[in-house]
């Protein structure tokens, strides 16, 4: 990246405001979900078969969620665990959440 204090000089300048003012001033409808900081789990939920919860496509709300051999690219393989314990989806965009219905998980 090289030297960025030209940008954060120029930012200070302008008075211009951090993304978290923009989340809660501009984007006020993008879901941000509260996690924890480093260390935030992030990953794939991997079976004993080598294979990975995935969304398999899924978007809408109540679709199955299933199984599909672990690819290591994230993507739809991907969740990551909020500050309440709920397994999120970063490519759905952290709307939606793994929960179970009967025997399914959706």
């Amino acid at each position: 990246l090289g030297d960025v204090e030209p940008r954060r000089k120029l930012r200070e300048n302008l008075g211009c405001h951090n993304f978290e003012w923009f989340l809660n001033n501009v984007a006020t409808t993008v879901a941000v979900p509260e996690v924890p900081g480093k260390g935030t789990p992030l990953g794939a939920l991997r079976n004993q078969d080598g294979r990975c919860m995935d969304t398999l496509g899924a978007t809408a709300d109540g679709a199955t969620i299933g199984l599909f051999p672990c690819h290591g690219q994230n993507g739809a393989q991907a969740f990551v665990m909020d500050a309440e314990g709920l397994l999120r989806i970063p490519i759905l965009d952290y709307i939606k959440c793994l929960a179970a219905k009967g025997d399914d998980v959706v």
